[in-house]
């Protein structure tokens, strides 16, 4: 009978080692190790100095080198073939720790295969297999802490490069499945907004976690039918050049952190729009003409002047994502009632006082952040969304018995406050 137990652990951990399929190259972005206050950079060539100090680091930090490599594309004099020439090293070094994790797998197989035949042996070969087995164990945990030094986007899109003569790049999963194929000649990890930057060819694009592309372009200057994506973030712009409304084939516009006070009602052009970001802007009034753009996907006007919002913005029912965190609303819209396929809704840093009881329409909710606002009750209504797995309650004026109220409600949903 111990040996028959033994032998079910035994099976179950081969079982468990066998599923590790072979680890390709992975791009990551390790925790930033501290190493003190240094003086910032303020020239290529400080950049690139910096660089090749951390890459001779015994433990690398290949977040900071790739995000200086990043910076060191923006100084007038930069080198673009000695920049590449850092990543593909950058690359090479990460290989390395890929093919040991791949040594190590072999090992634990290997001495697995060695503690199942211990098994049919005499007692005191027992004993034996019991070390190989910690040693499995051992090499397996070395695997594993490769995979958890990888930057995964929404836990599930880690960037990962497929080595060889022409190496790409592309994304997998925590189980190394690949989400998205290795196709791609330059690629950057997913960014807060849900896209990833990719260069396929001569061309720069977007790409969104389902793997769709769009072709991107910077300078207005530069566009044509086939830009799909225009990205006209951090340009000092006070309103929106009028050429980017004759691109209706445009499906993303990103115009965060300008000076933009108004946003015009040409808007109403980009009927393919999918995403919409005007943040960190000083936008105060949205005009009708928003409710024309019922192919939106996300809207975010995060961090602008909004006291209102225009009853049109009921109209957008494809909408999936909605931020308006850090404007001057008092009042929760019951226009946001309407957008049924909602999943995210953040109103943070606003200064409601009240939530409407129509929120039980939002039934495919799965994220609402209300932190920082000035709402003492929420209504009964909520428990009617089953689908919510987090509520962001911090910094309002709920008492103690409100709170234990909420929590009853929605006894399945992970509540902050």
């Amino acid at each position: 009978m111990p040996i028959i137990s033994f032998s079910r652990k035994q099976a179950t951990m081969k079982q468990h080692l066998y599923h590790l399929s072979l680890i390709i190259f992975l791009l990551f972005l390790c925790t930033p190790f501290l190493f003190g206050q240094q003086k910032p950079c303020n020239n290529y060539a400080c950049v690139i100095d910096k660089v090749e100090r951390l890459m001779k680091q015994t433990q690398k930090d290949y977040k900071a080198i790739l995000d200086n490599l990043d910076s060191a594309e923006g100084y007038p004099d930069s080198k673009a073939e000695e920049i590449r020439g850092l990543r593909r090293r950058v690359f090479v070094l990460i290989e390395n720790e890929k093919n040991e994790a791949k040594r190590a797998r072999d090992e634990a197989k290997k001495q697995t295969e060695i503690s199942q035949k211990a098994l049919a042996q005499v007692e005191i070969e027992k004993q034996t297999a019991v070390a190989e087995k910690t040693k499995a164990q051992a090499a397996e945990a070395k695997a594993k802490s490769v995979l958890d030094k990888i930057y995964f986007y929404d836990g599930k899109f880690g960037l990962a490069y497929l080595g060889g003569g022409f190496g790409r790049y592309g994304f997998i999963d925590k189980n190394l499945n690949v989400k998205i194929d290795f196709k791609y000649e330059e690629a950057l990890p997913f960014d807060n907004k849900g896209f990833a930057k990719v260069k396929f060819g001569s061309a720069d694009f977007l790409i969104d976690t389902n793997g769709h592309e769009y072709k991107l372009q910077y300078d207005i200057n530069q566009l044509d039918s086939s830009i799909t994506a225009l990205d006209l973030r951090n340009k000092n712009l006070t309103n929106i050049p009028s050429v980017v409304f004759d691109q209706a084939q445009l499906k993303v516009l990103l115009l965060d952190k300008n000076q933009i006070t108004n946003l015009p009602i040409e808007i109403k052009m980009l009927t393919n729009l999918q995403f919409l970001s005007l943040t960190h802007n000083h936008i105060s009034i949205l005009p009708f003409e928003i409710e024309k753009l019922t192919n939106l996907l996300l809207l975010d006007f995060s961090f602008n002047r909004l006291t209102q919002i225009p009853i049109g913005l009921s109209n957008l029912s494809n909408l999936l994502s909605l931020s308006l965190m850090g404007n001057q609303l008092e009042n929760f819209p019951n226009e946001f009632c309407n957008l049924t396929k909602l999943k995210s809704l953040t109103l943070r840093g606003n200064k409601l006082l009240q939530i409407p009881v129509e929120i039980k329409n939002l039934r495919n909710l799965e994220y609402l952040d209300l932190i920082k606002n000035r709402l003492t009750n929420i209504p009964d209504e909520v428990r009617n969304l089953k689908k919510l797995n987090y509520f962001l309650l911090i910094g309002n004026k709920f008492t103690k018995e409100e709170l234990e109220k909420i929590k009853k409600l929605l006894p399945n949903c992970e509540i902050i406050f």
